[in-house]
């Protein structure tokens, strides 16, 4: 029976014993263990070994000098060699020299030992080793045969000189049938590469790594190869696999977002007849029942958003919105909102802003106050006497003055919402933020809900660029902190107050002729009985095609439009409206998009449809007020009008204000003061920058980034010159799409700049033209 004794040279003690408890698995194994290499041979062992472990030294000097003893040592054995991973120069001595194996001494270490080991034995068990050589006059040739990777020596034209039993198995052939044929593949000294290589089994991937030798007197090269075709084949399934599930996870996304919808659709039409029912002459009774209709109806809808957010959150569809807003009235909001439920609960419910921190910011004001909502919600819910604190400082840059924060600085921002309420276990902490966890107030069962509203509040913080944290007391009460990157806004841009799209507008607006579309019946009666009782003439229809014919032979002051219809949705009749195919009486009419669900994205496309405004159902008076009132102050008509104005020609759309396209402060010093000059600039910009806007259309379909980044680099500049913010914002956002090599945020980016720059050169040709 073949030898299965085995010297092993490591002075390290702990190495020594990590190698020695993964050799005890082989079975049989005779492993005698020496700390330096003059111990070897003191005492002659009962069997010839069939294999040497050695552990190398650090210095490379000392690895060199035992290395050149080792191989002086009779017999010439199969070397295994442990280096210390880093100082790839001793590896690569040693595989020059014609070690069997190089292992690292990491935690790979005992996994790679005991497969080599267990293949010289294999080998010796089936006669191609005996522990010594015998006769062969060769040394590093009795080496290489009992490397566990494929070795072949070649001579400096790639014919091949040798190859041992690892690379006969990984090609298919015997030595004698290799020698002697071209390797048929470039080799260079040092080189490491990947190679798919033809053999009699098919074709296989192999490592590759070459060394430069010295063979027989010439100048030859030594390639090992490392059969990965297995792990390149396992690579492969696991990148299947996870490309797989990350279809499925999206397809499983869109079917929540899909079906959220379909729900959310009837259960608007619910919550909008319940308001309506509540405010007829109902009985005592009568009113409890459609209160507790109308709260169950709204917990519904609340459930259904969070499904939303989370499968837009997972499907990674959900982006922020970066906007001019006001801190101080955001905060204020989120109090009003749970004020008279804190005072129910005989809770103090305070705000605090800590210090300066600028109040006028650029961000996701919503997002931001969802995330504010979520927390006080929870604080209150789990809180029944004490107080609920609403918090937020300025941590970045730190000590921030007003003086130190011009327009554009980043500034970040810390808030926190304290409760005295039951606190969190510390063994629960670590989960509240887990998708559909939900943690026991102390009653006797859990709180209603999904479960999702801390995981969205942390993906919602993550995209802010912040984190969050909760620190609790059982019993004593909870404290989350989040913090969030914001940005500072220009006085020009930053929000003047109550002109927050969920405040209240105050502005009168006398009656007008509606056009509503919608094709759910139940919505349909809602809306009307909304836009009806602000005094308002509707005419209601329940498909697209009638609503196109209706605007072709009557005037309506606004239209009120449902996005997903049967035969034709919103977003089509109103392209067919703008572009004239549709014959409308006004393609100017302000059209105001009617919408289940409005999120992320769906903005730009009702605007880049030609859409004025949209509303979120179920509709409520204040916002639809709100929203009449801005799309018929962009489209002309004087909200406070007492009839209709005649209607605009096709011919004469409205010309944007300055403060839509331009910095209005800038615009107006130059007017005055070099109105000839402003003149020149403004119509030398509007002949030569259509070609521009021509060339990065092409580039956009075409798909060439490098040309979508330098042209609106350029435009960029050209735009910010002439104090043009809007349409630079696009060209910055596109050109950093471009390179980023983004082609669909190029595409969704193009099509804003385009909106802006038809507004800029409409503006500017109108400003040319005037006398």
């Amino acid at each position: 029976m073949p030898s299965r004794s085995i010297l092993f040279v490591e002075p390290d003690t702990k190495v020594a014993a990590t190698a020695t408890t993964a050799l005890k698995s082989v079975e049989g194994l005779r492993l005698r263990h020496v700390e330096g290499l003059e111990q070897c041979f003191a005492t002659a062992p009962k069997q010839p070994y069939v294999a040497l472990v050695v552990g190398l030294p650090l210095d490379f000097s000392e690895a060199t000098a035992l290395l050149q003893r080792l191989f002086a040592l009779p017999p010439a054995l199969p070397v295994l060699v442990l280096a210390a991973p880093g100082d790839e120069r001793i590896s690569a001595l040693a595989r020059s020299m014609g070690v069997t194996q190089v292992i690292a001494k990491d935690e790979s270490m005992p996994t790679e030992l005991l497969r080599s080991i267990h293949l010289i034995l294999s080998r010796a068990e089936k006669g191609r080793i005996d522990g010594v050589f015998g006769n062969s006059d060769h040394w590093v040739e009795k080496i290489i045969a009992h490397n566990a990777d494929g070795i072949l020596i070649m001579d400096s034209d790639g014919r091949l000189l040798f190859a041992n039993p690892a690379a006969e198995d990984i090609f298919g052939l015997k030595a004698e049938e290799l020698v002697g044929q071209n390797f048929g593949f470039p080799v260079t000294d040092g080189e490491s590469t990947e190679l798919d290589i033809l053999t009699q089994h098919g074709t296989k991937v192999v490592e590759m790594r070459v060394v430069e030798i010295e063979w027989d007197g010439m100048l030859a090269y030594l390639a090992s190869l490392r059969d990965i075709t297995g792990r390149k084949h396992m690579e492969m399934e696991l990148a299947k696999a996870k490309e797989d599930a990350e279809t499925a996870n999206r397809a499983k996304s869109d079917f929540l977002a899909k079906m959220s919808h379909e729900v959310r659709t009837p259960m608007t039409g619910v919550v909008g007849m319940t308001e309506l029912a509540l405010a007829t002459t109902l009985t005592p009774q009568q009113r409890e029942y459609l209160e507790m209709v109308r709260q169950s109806a709204n917990s519904l809808l609340s459930i259904l958003n969070d499904i939303l957010d989370f499968s837009k959150i997972e499907a990674g569809r959900l982006e922020l919105e970066k906007k001019p807003f006001d801190l101080y009235r955001t905060l204020d909001l989120s109090i009003q909102i749970f004020k008279n439920l804190s005072r129910k609960k005989g809770l103090k419910l305070i705000s605090r802003v800590e210090g300066f921190v600028p109040r006028h910011l650029v961000g996701d004001a919503g997002r931001l106050r969802q995330v504010i909502n979520n927390l006080l919600s929870n604080a209150i819910k789990f809180t029944d006497h004490g107080e609920v604190v609403l918090s937020v400082r300025l941590v970045e840059p730190e000590h921030g003055l007003p003086e130190d924060l011009e327009p554009g600085t980043a500034v970040r921002l810390e808030f926190s919402v304290r409760d005295s309420g039951v606190g969190i276990p510390a063994d629960k902490q670590g989960l509240i933020f887990d998708s559909f966890s939900q943690l026991d107030n102390g009653r006797e069962r859990p709180e209603a809900g999904t479960g999702l509203g801390l995981s969205i509040s942390k993906q919602l913080v993550h995209l802010m660029d912040g984190d969050i944290r909760v620190s609790s007391v059982r019993g004593e009460g909870s404290t989350f902190v989040f913090t969030a990157m914001l940005s500072v806004a220009s006085p020009l841009s930053a929000p003047p107050p109550l002109t927050d799209d969920k405040m209240p507008d105050t502005t009168e607006l006398k009656p007008v002729r509606v056009l509503l579309v919608e094709d759910n019946a139940v919505n349909q009666i809602y809306a009307t009985e909304i836009l009806q009782q602000a005094g308002h003439t509707v005419v209601p229809v329940n498909n697209g095609r009638t609503a196109i014919a209706l605007l072709a032979s009557s005037d309506f002051d606004v239209v009120f439009m449902d996005i997903q219809m049967p035969d034709m949705d919103g977003l089509e009749v109103t392209r067919l409206v703008r572009n004239g195919e549709g014959k409308a009486r006004n393609p100017r009419v302000p059209i105001i998009a009617m919408t289940a669900h409005a999120m992320q994205g769906d903005r730009e496309r009702f605007l880049e449809a030609g859409m004025d405004d949209y509303v979120s159902k179920p509709m409520n008076t204040e916002e639809v007020h709100a929203a009449m009132v801005r799309a018929l102050r962009r489209g002309g008509t004087p909200p406070e009008a007492t009839e209709a104005p005649a209607q605009a020609p096709v011919d004469a759309p409205k010309i944007p204000d300055v403060m839509e396209v331009m910095d209005k402060a800038w615009f107006e010093k130059m007017s005055t003061t070099r109105h000839d000059f402003l003149k020149r600039m403004f119509d030398v910009f509007v002949r030569e920058e259509p070609a521009r806007l021509r060339a990065l259309e092409e580039a956009v379909k075409e798909g060439n980034l490098k040309r979508i980044s330098f042209l609106a680099h350029s435009l960029k500049g050209a735009t910010s010159t002439l104090g043009a913010g809007a349409a630079r914002e696009q060209a910055a956002a596109l050109d950093l799409a471009a390179k980023s090599g983004d082609i669909e945020a190029c595409r969704r980016y193009h099509q804003s700049l385009k909106t802006e720059m038809d507004r800029l050169l409409e503006f500017m040709q109108a400003f040319v033209s005037a006398p």
